[in-house]
């Protein structure tokens, strides 16, 4: 969802279709490469957790158990702590930026700066509107 949302405001930010293709080529490598990195340390992650309701479910002693549950939560951590790695300050989202961007190309504005009234109430740009129909769509 969170790609076709950015592709569909891409779309409508840039016009250069060369752009567009390297945005699209840069995120689906980068993607892919996390992921190749990323899903051993899931399965890992998975693997344990179902060694760990396997020992609750058979009833055994509490300190096997505990010592899988600390198994488990090693092999979170060290996801965690890969991810939070591979996610470079490019790829954080920033909301405010974002917002900035939205309003100066009057995808939305606040309806009471255009007409004067009511405050918390926005109405939507010509690109707002197309954005909004093809969601819809």
């Amino acid at each position: 969802i969170m790609q076709s949302l950015f592709a569909h405001v891409a779309k409508s930010l840039f016009t250069s279709k060369a752009v567009l293709i390297v945005l699209r080529r840069t995120m689906a490598t980068s993607v892919v490469d996390k992921e190749t990195i990323l899903t051993p340390l899931r399965l890992a992650v998975q693997e344990q957790g179902d060694v760990v309701r396997k020992l609750k479910d058979e009833a055994k002693p509490q300190l096997e158990i505990q010592q899988a549950v600390q198994e488990l939560k090693k092999r979170k951590k060290l996801l965690e702590n890969k991810e939070k790695d591979l996610t470079s300050s490019e790829d954080k989202f920033d909301r405010p930026a974002l917002e900035d961007l939205v309003k100066r190309r009057f995808f939305y504005g606040p309806s009471f700066s255009i007409y004067g009234g009511i405050a918390g109430l926005y109405d939507f740009g010509p690109m707002g509107c197309a954005m909004k129909a093809n969601f819809l769509s």
